[in-house]
């Protein structure tokens, strides 16, 4: 299953920022060497990779500076360590990192709080995520755990390793990097070694660990690091926090605007269109919200939605005492008129606009910033301008092409929400013409012909056209 994901994830976001919800989130406190100085490190949300939240740097328990961002530990995705006199910080993440946020770079070194160098996953340890699979970080799990033996559960786990892993695996396992006076030794996946000097930000060389590995004495390595975790904060009936008083936010958002508010999960009769709004923000041990942003319906007014927001004193009574504040972006409500006749007005009305709107994606050649393809051989040649060359060999190579097409994030859903298979668009035409209607079946089709393409068949769209003519 892990192996269907990764590869999902390659394919789709070959040219994008993604970030993974993790659960539950921690507060850590990573050691130097000497033991004299610490990292606390505190997040403000749920999010992998993410900026908010913020690092605390100690000697001897008295702070010395801070780091506005914090550095999530999540196993073998994520390295943290910090010089012997306390002055330089470097953090690793593992997976391929395309954010345009300089601080979301692969890897990131502070000195004295101020970001001072980064580098990107090629240039850190020759990885090339475009043409191999290859993480910055060496995690072997998988291959020396006896599963038959092991236990898991939810308190506690027993892990059996098998008899014939060798000293230097069971090592890189628990250390896939490590700082050994103040130089960093990490080991990506294919097994090479990156050693490099901290205090002066160089690459010393990039060597096989099996080399060295033998060179240095690591017997009884160990460096301190402690992690408390906590439940994601959060109201679990409908994830924004509540009002202090007990009363739902939206619901009283929607008394305020005379309107009806509907959640997400909630059953409707289907009659009415409900418009929606869009909220993020910080909110903080007081109940006040710091909003970051704010998209409301036109219909809605927003001066009135955002002088509410700000107004009002929220529940945080799930808001542990350690976290000044927290990211909330999940507001899964709709709203419609308290009256059902207007609502059905405003429903005829936007009815009338959607029939606009699609028949202007009919014609188009680019929506929400995407050219839309104007046959299947227009599609061969987006595709292979979008994805990577690891993902096509990927594709080549496959046996089962349907993972590519599911509804779990693989390329047949990109296809269907960016090519406007699922709007409307002239590619939908396309096909509709060549009486082919499945949504599924379409992107299924796009797939299993690109890669004929790439397998060097390059009359595949002449020929599958041959073979689908419009219908008259």
């Amino acid at each position: 299953m892990r192996k269907i994901i990764t590869l999902i994830v390659i394919l789709f976001w070959v040219n994008s920022n993604s970030q993974t919800n993790y659960n539950p989130i921690s507060i850590s406190k990573t050691f130097s060497e000497n033991g004299k100085y610490y990292i606390e490190s505190t997040p403000f949300d749920d999010f992998y990779p993410s900026l908010r939240g913020k690092s605390l740097i100690f000697k001897n328990n008295k702070l010395k500076y801070k780091i506005e961002r914090p550095f999530v530990m999540l196993g073998s995705s994520s390295y943290l360590a910090i010089s012997n006199d306390g002055k330089y910080v470097i953090y690793i993440m593992s997976e391929n990192s395309n954010s345009k946020e300089v601080e979301l770079r692969n890897v990131t070194i502070y000195k004295k709080g101020k970001l001072i160098k980064t580098f990107t996953i090629e240039e850190f340890s020759n990885c090339n995520p475009e043409n191999e699979t290859c993480n910055l970080i060496y995690d072997n799990f998988d291959n020396i755990i006896d599963y038959n033996k092991s236990k898991f559960n939810d308190t506690k786990n027993t892990i059996i390793y098998k008899d014939d892993i060798t000293q230097e695996e069971l090592f890189l396992s628990k250390n896939p990097v490590f700082i050994l006076n103040d130089t960093i030794y990490s080991t990506n996946s294919n097994r090479i070694t990156t050693i490099f000097d901290l205090v002066h930000q160089k690459i010393i060389k990039k060597i096989e660990f099996s080399k060295v590995y033998p060179k240095l004495n690591l017997s009884n390595y160990k460096i301190k690091f402690e992690q408390k975790q906590f439940p994601t904060p959060q109201n679990n009936d409908t994830y924004f926090p509540n009002l202090k008083n007990g009363k739902k936010t939206a619901i009283a958002l929607a008394e305020m605007l005379g309107m009806k508010a509907l959640y997400v999960n909630d059953s409707d009769d289907g009659k009415y269109h409900y418009f929606t709004i869009d909220i993020n923000g910080f909110v903080d041990q007081n109940g006040k919200l710091e909003i970051l942003n704010l998209k409301v319906d036109k219909k809605l007014p927003y001066d009135k939605v955002k002088s509410f927001f700000e107004e009002q004193t929220y529940d945080v009574s799930f808001l542990p005492k350690e976290f000044d504040k927290f990211f909330y972006h999940y507001f899964f409500w709709r709203f419609r008129n308290a009256d059902n006749q207007i609502a059905i007005l405003d429903t005829k009305e936007y009815e009338l606009e959607q029939l606009k709107v699609e028949e202007n994606r009919k014609y188009a050649d680019t929506i929400d910033n995407f050219y839309i393809p104007k046959n299947l051989k227009e599609c061969f040649i987006q595709l292979d301008k979008t994805l990577n060359n690891k993902s096509k060999k990927q594709l080549k190579e496959s046996t089962d092409l349907f993972m590519f097409n599911s509804h779990g994030g693989g390329l047949g859903m990109w296809i269907r929400n960016n090519w406007g298979i699922n709007g409307g668009s002239r590619l939908l035409i396309y096909f509709n013409e060549r009486g082919i209607t499945d949504r599924d079946y379409i992107s299924g089709i796009i797939i299993y012909e690109y890669v004929k393409w790439l397998k060097e068949e390059i009359n595949a769209a002449e020929n599958w056209e041959n073979d689908n003519p419009i219908k008259k």
